[in-house]
């Protein structure tokens, strides 16, 4: 592993989010950031997520099974501020739209 990429690889801390999804349907909460890739949302969900430094962007797998098993996509549109989608992979063909602030090192 070079120099840059251990640099992204250091990454921690919380990603509060909000989401609106085309089914009317909507939420909050918050995902912490592990140092080894996976992430634990506000009621104990764990599953994995990736930094891709040159689109400055985040990747978010959720719990599988629960909550529609969502992917979901952040960009910076801001130091700290986020935006993107939501998909679920249920088969259900719901999506939306995700805020998010990203606050480092919590």
């Amino acid at each position: 592993m070079g120099a840059y990429e251990a640099k992204w690889a250091a990454i921690t801390g919380a990603l509060d989010y909000q989401f609106f999804m085309n089914d009317g349907s909507e939420g909050a909460g918050t995902y912490w950031l592990l140092a080894n890739r996976r992430n634990v949302d506000e009621v104990g969900g764990k599953d994995a997520w990736g930094f891709q430094p040159t689109q400055q962007r985040f990747v978010l797998q959720y719990n599988p099974g629960v909550s529609c098993n969502a992917l979901t996509l952040v960009r910076f549109i801001a130091p700290l501020s986020m935006q993107g989608s939501r998909l679920c992979r249920d088969g259900s063909g719901n999506a939306g739209a995700v805020l998010a602030t990203y606050n480092p090192g919590e």
